[in-house]
């Protein structure tokens, strides 16, 4: 297969710039099927929640999880790990009270940081108290939420592939429904580092919790001081070279509600955030690239 694709690429002057774009699209890109099999048993799966400040959306979001089915009866192996980053506005106590209403007790861990942390912080916090390697992290942020019922039991059916380690998605806006924006992987991607092409993995970003946890702390941080913003920048990088092209999926439904709700918008306090996104950018990119990796273990 190697060397037909190395012929047909070798005859792009011939044949013309039309054949060559099937072979991008056909050839070069994988994006999943809209649908796989369907699959019985559920692996483990923990969404991870960086909040603050957001009450007026926490219990959409956290409904969002509590009403996800799988066949016909709920979606029963997922925990939420939650950090509320000292909100000053209630939202903690509101998240509290969902979750006893509810009775999902169980299934949620909650914190509520002395002190302002910052969301990088948190991140690395969360991702590190995983303790099953192989439990598929679900990013959700505590102002968005699930597109549907049915989240998990795609990403479900999805994991089902072994050779998928990292999946990145499609969103929808809130409030304005639009317009859908388009996030594909780069055409001819495993021919370059994934940082070379800017950010192209948005939400919903799901992930082994093992593959995470191989992101040296110094990829978090400049100098010695947890980046002001950009956090899924840095997480998604470093994975997405690790795992290498054929190891990624794209989803193309829509499985995330973003909320770009203007008044909703809060910075981190100041001594999160004293250096412009374009320079934090810039520091993550220059950063060495990793080299991808064989084997979760």
């Amino acid at each position: 297969m190697k060397n037909k694709l190395i012929l047909l690429t070798s005859l792009l002057p011939v044949v013309g710039v039309g054949t060559y774009a099937l072979l991008n699209k056909y050839v070069f890109y994988h994006p999943l099927p809209l649908r796989t099999q369907k699959v019985d048993q559920e692996k483990q799966l923990v969404v991870i929640t960086p909040t603050f400040n957001n009450k007026t959306y926490c219990e959409r979001q956290l409904l969002s999880l509590f009403n996800q089915k799988h066949g016909d009866g709920p979606y029963k192996n997922w925990s939420l790990i939650l950090v509320d980053d000292n909100s000053p506005d209630g939202q903690f106590e509101t998240i509290q009270k969902c979750v006893k209403d509810h009775n999902m007790e169980s299934h949620c861990t909650l914190i509520k940081n002395e002190t302002r942390q910052g969301v990088t912080a948190n991140v690395y916090t969360m991702l590190h108290s995983i303790k099953n390697k192989n439990a598929i992290v679900l990013c959700v942020d505590g102002d968005d939420w699930l597109a549907h019922d049915r989240v998990f039991e795609r990403i479900n059916e999805i994991y089902e592939d072994p050779s998928v380690w990292i999946t990145y998605g499609q969103l929808v806006y809130w409030p304005d429904f639009g317009p859908i924006p388009e996030h594909h992987m780069p055409r001819l991607y495993h021919y370059k580092k994934a940082r070379d092409y800017g950010f192209f993995s948005s939400h919903l970003r799901t992930f082994y919790a093992g593959l995470a946890q191989k992101i040296r702390p110094e990829s978090f941080k400049i100098k010695d001081s947890w980046i002001p913003c950009m956090v899924d920048v840095a997480m998604m990088w470093p994975m997405l070279e690790m795992a290498g092209p054929y190891r990624v999926r794209h989803v193309p439904e829509i499985l995330y509600v973003y909320n770009r709700e203007p008044k909703r918008i809060v910075s981190e306090p100041p001594q999160f955030n004293h250096l412009p996104l374009n320079d934090v950018l810039a520091y993550l990119h220059q950063q060495t690239p990793y080299q991808q990796i064989d084997a979760l273990a």
